[in-house]
């Protein structure tokens, strides 16, 4: 079911039968009997053959992101930066060997980045997903990072060694950066938050066209560490956990 439910992005927030069943290479029986359980559940809804999400997932949704003090004090943290910024700005937490977006408000620059929710991404070549890196000890690190990235843009970063170069640097200076290495003409930043808000590591960034982002660069940094900073008490300590960090000090503790 939840393999099912990431289909609907805001790129595609509706689907036909047989269009879920050719992209999850399910048979058509299959697809319609989980299509079903989640309509009388209230994830989905249908009309006529034609699935969306339903309303049960925005009551969730307002749940998770009042589930805790620390979340609460994250989305009001992401409304400022916004403000301040005008950048697409969003959270994203370690799964697997990538980042999902779980927090998302979109920018206000006249071209913009997708502020998607529950998108995956690659955590060598984004921001978050460096802020995130900084975070994990170097075992964790070797297995969440191959020895050849895949190179996304000629300024991807293709080697284990050189990202792992750059994400000492953010870890020192409290500032992840990411230039044109996801997508030409996009660039951003990001922070370590408490892993403790979420129960795996995170970061928070901002996001957007590159002349946008080098604009307003130092007051992006400046937004970003001081919603990190007032995001300390949700921490252990103000600090990353020690076994996710390996045993250092995060940037958001910096």
């Amino acid at each position: 079911m939840a393999e099912l439910l990431r289909v609907f992005v805001p790129d595609r927030p509706s689907w036909r039968l047989h269009e879920l069943a050719e992209s999850l290479d399910w048979d058509k029986a299959t697809t319609l009997r989980f299509l079903g359980k989640l309509v009388e559940l209230g994830f989905l809804e249908r009309d006529d053959d034609v699935y969306r999400l339903g309303r049960l997932i925005g009551e969730l949704g307002a749940l998770y992101r009042g589930a805790s003090p620390g979340r609460q004090r994250l989305v009001r943290a992401i409304e400022r930066v916004h403000a301040r910024t005008g950048l697409t700005t969003q959270v994203g937490v370690l799964d697997g060997a990538e980042l999902v977006i779980v927090l998302s408000e979109e920018g206000t620059t006249l071209v913009k980045v997708a502020a998607s929710l529950g998108a995956r991404l690659p955590l060598h070549a984004t921001a978050i997903g460096k802020a995130i890196l900084a975070q994990v000890d170097d075992a964790t690190f070797a297995a969440l990072v191959p020895e050849r990235p895949t190179v996304l843009t000629p300024r991807t970063i293709g080697r284990r060694s050189v990202l792992r170069s750059e994400v000492e640097m953010a870890r020192a200076s409290g500032v992840a950066h990411a230039a044109a290495e996801l997508a030409d003409g996009l660039e951003a930043y990001a922070v370590p938050i408490p892993s403790s808000i979420f129960g795996a590591a995170a970061a928070l960034g901002c996001a957007g066209p590159t002349a946008a982002v080098q604009a307003a660069r130092d007051d992006v940094e400046a937004a970003l560490l001081e919603a990190a900073e007032d995001l300390r008490p949700w921490g252990h300590a103000g600090a990353v956990d020690a076994h996710v960090h390996g045993g250092g000090r995060s940037n958001a503790a910096r």
